[in-house]
């Protein structure tokens, strides 16, 4: 994957390539529209249980867009199925890749 650094930033969502800056790879994600059903199937079973106990609408429905980008994104670097992903929580409530053997 080519990463180009200099130059101005451009982010569009649904990009399936990042911005880079500085080092970072940056991808913008819509979350003001819910994944269709395929791309939530990827979600664990804690992450949609999790969705479930928003009081709002639009707080699950960013919960789950966010979660599933996260999946795609991380999956697509990693070269592995987005479902196959693990996650646990870390500090403060955000999530973080279990990999077993990692620390």
């Amino acid at each position: 994957m080519a990463r180009t650094e200099p130059g101005p930033l451009r982010l569009r969502a649904g990009d399936p390539a990042p911005s880079w800056c500085e080092g970072v790879a940056l991808w913008l994600v819509r979350l003001d529209t819910w994944p269709d059903a395929p791309a939530q199937a990827l979600l664990s079973t804690d992450e949609l249980e999790r969705s479930r106990r928003f009081r709002f609408e639009h707080d699950q429905r960013r919960y789950v867009a966010a979660h599933v980008a996260l999946r795609e994104r991380i999956g697509q670097q990693l070269g592995r199925s987005p479902g196959e992903l693990s996650f646990e929580t870390g500090l403060h409530g955000k999530p973080r890749l279990h990999v077993a053997g990692w620390h």
